[in-house]
């Protein structure tokens, strides 16, 4: 399991039924949305027959897959972002910028998840022609996610806090590029990439 949970302790477990929802459903959406796609085409160009609704179920499904991954990667603290200032910063400094940083994010997605929900509140819904699914299914995904990033920024925000008094504080405990499955795959993968880079072979 993947030790990508830090609050207070070096290693933490991510929680199972966290793990559950931001890993492995999005998981098993983005099969569910290959299999729905591959067996719609073979449907309609082969036997000329389409499968009603397909497209509506895997824009569905692809709308949850996305948010809930933002939320997972958010917890991996893996959004896209530019060090070349903090990596300048002394531990210290660092800490003052990511306390800026988390207040930022958790700001905009604070906003972001009032408007949803008052969004959702309104009621006004159509449904999706081949499904009669509601559109409501798609945007009740947004504010889940954005919860869900907001307890992640806040767990980062008070670890900064508390950083502000460590001499070794970095926002990550482990480089978030070593943070994957550590399955036996994934150790062959990395032993195979850093042996082809010249680099020590980990074991």
């Amino acid at each position: 399991m993947p030790q990508t949970f830090p609050l207070l302790r070096k290693h933490r477990p991510v929680p199972r039924a966290l793990l559950f929802v931001e890993e492995y459903i999005p998981g098993a959406l983005l099969g569910l949305t290959a299999v729905l796609l591959t067996a719609d085409v073979i449907m309609r160009y082969v036997f000329n027959r389409p499968i009603q609704g397909v497209a509506e179920v895997a824009m569905l499904a692809t709308v949850w897959l996305v948010y809930l991954s933002a939320s997972a990667i958010s917890r991996r603290g893996s959004h896209i972002s530019l060090d070349l200032l903090t990596s300048r910063f002394g531990p210290r400094g660092r800490a003052i910028f990511d306390i800026f940083a988390e207040l930022v994010t958790i700001t905009v997605l604070g906003v972001i998840l009032v408007t949803a929900v008052e969004y959702l509140s309104s009621g006004h819904f159509v449904t999706l022609p081949a499904t009669g699914l509601s559109k409501a299914l798609i945007t009740v995904a947004i504010p889940i996610s954005a919860g869900m990033m907001i307890v992640h920024s806040a767990i980062f925000l008070l670890r900064a806090i508390i950083g502000l008094r460590d001499p070794a504080y970095r926002r990550h405990h482990v480089a978030v590029d070593v943070e994957e499955f550590d399955d036996l795959a994934t150790q062959d993968i990395r032993r195979i990439d850093t042996k082809l880079s010249g680099g020590d072979t980990p074991q």
